[in-house]
Parts: structure tokens; sequence; C-alpha cells
């Protein structure tokens, strides 16, 4: 909700497809990164008494899978300008070999910096 209600307050339309493909590349990045969290501080939500998502890793991956579609739409529906394009395909390349290598750690870390990573590109393109 964030991108959108910032796109709203600087004039934009709430249906405009471009913030539509933002906020929805968003909210399919916290499915993994919750999951991801829930994995790695499942001994600490069990002593808070708060229930675990009995997610198994080829729906993780679904998401992976998804999130990375998600993100390679942005150049191709202009979100991201052509002059980024090029090195922005690789945000999701990465996310996708550390998901195929079994590289959690690495993962963790890199899918907390990608919306970090995807401001970044916005901002740099305009």
């Amino acid at each position: 909700m964030p991108p959108l209600i910032g796109w709203c307050l600087a004039g934009g339309e709430p249906t405009d497809f471009r913030i539509v493909t933002l906020a929805g590349l968003f909210f399919i990045w916290q499915i993994p990164h919750f999951w991801l969290l829930q994995v790695r501080h499942a001994a600490d939500y069990r002593l808070a008494g708060i229930p675990l998502f009995a997610i198994r890793r080829g729906f993780f991956g679904l998401w992976l899978v998804a999130l990375t579609a998600t993100a390679l739409m942005l150049p191709a529906f202009g979100v991201i300008g052509h002059s980024a394009a090029y090195w922005y395909g690789l945000f999701p390349s990465l996310l996708f070999i550390m998901v195929l290598c079994r590289l959690e750690r690495p993962l963790f870390s890199y899918l907390n910096l990608f919306p970090v990573l995807m401001t970044l590109t916005l901002l740099i393109q305009r």
C-alpha cells in the first residue's frame, strides 16, 4: 500500500497499470520474506506462542517464480526506464539462482534487500 498511497498523493491515478504492477510486486514479495523470517526464527516464534505456517518448499519456490516474473514485468510496462532495465534484470535473476542452488542464508539477506534495490533503481533512473 505505501507505493500506491505515495502515487496517489503525487497526483497519479490508483488504477494506473504501472503502480498496480509495482504494488503487486511488493505484495508478492511479502510471502517469501515472511516465510524466510519464520524459518530463521522458528524457535523464537514457538517460545512466543506464535503459530507457524506449514509451507512446503515447492510452494515457496512458486512464490519466488511469481516474484521474479512480476519484477521482470516492470521494464516491460515502462515502470523502469530502458536505461536501467538491463542491469535491473540481474536482481530477480540472482534471486532465482539462489533458490535453485538452495542458498538459504544469502537468499534471506538478498530478499530483504530486494525492496531497497527496487527503490534505488526507481530513484536512479529519474
